[in-house]
């Protein structure tokens, strides 16, 4: 019995390796509390959190270090307002020799929120990393001397942040998924009926 339990953890170790491996669509994840306004209405000291939605099979190498990836989509919940989604293209970076990773208007564009850690040295927005806390996040474009930042619930402006947690989570494709629990479903049938023996 010892036994089976050992080779199904193993498979099941393997399997969720596997997820993780075949994942092609990633969560940026930002964190932290500020103060601005959305559609107009001011907010102060607000939490909030910012999540950039992108497919690590459309990350471009661009050298010298440095990594795009557009979004495909992006939200934003602060607390007290609606989720509002994004309408401005933004896409996430990484320029490793600076040590900084961000937020920007796609494509290739104006950076709207920078971070910087050492961590981000050797990052290539493809894999899940963090949470790292940032404690002095460059904001200076998310405002619209540049463009406002136009969303669902109308323009986003940011005043001030406080330290932000950074964090990036691989979701496994369906498939991926559906394979992992079938696998998990046959091997539990065949312990049962091991067990039963």
């Amino acid at each position: 019995m010892r036994k089976i339990a050992t080779i199904l953890s193993f498979i099941l170790v393997l399997l969720a390796g596997t997820s993780i491996a075949n994942a092609s669509s990633i969560n940026y994840i930002f964190q932290a509390t500020g103060t601005g306004s959305l559609g107009g209405t001011q907010f102060s000291n607000a939490s909030f959190t910012l999540t950039v939605v992108g497919d690590t099979d459309n990350v471009q190498n661009e050298g010298g270090g440095l990594f795009l990836n557009a979004a495909t989509s992006a939200q934003i919940a602060i607390q007290g307002f609606q989720v509002a989604d994004f309408t401005t293209l933004v896409g996430m970076f990484d320029y490793q020799p600076g040590n900084a990773l961000g937020l920007q208007r796609a494509p290739q564009m104006a950076d709207i929120l920078d971070l910087s850690d050492p961590a981000f040295s050797s990052y290539d927005l493809t894999t899940p990393i963090g949470p790292l806390l940032v404690a002095n996040p460059f904001i200076g474009q998310f405002n619209c001397d540049r463009g406002c930042i136009e969303t669902s619930q109308g323009e986003l402006e940011f005043t001030d942040m406080s330290s932000v947690t950074f964090s990036a989570t691989t979701v496994p494709e369906p498939g991926t998924l559906v394979l992992v629990g079938a696998g998990v479903l046959g091997l539990v049938g065949r312990l049962r009926q091991k067990v039963k023996l």
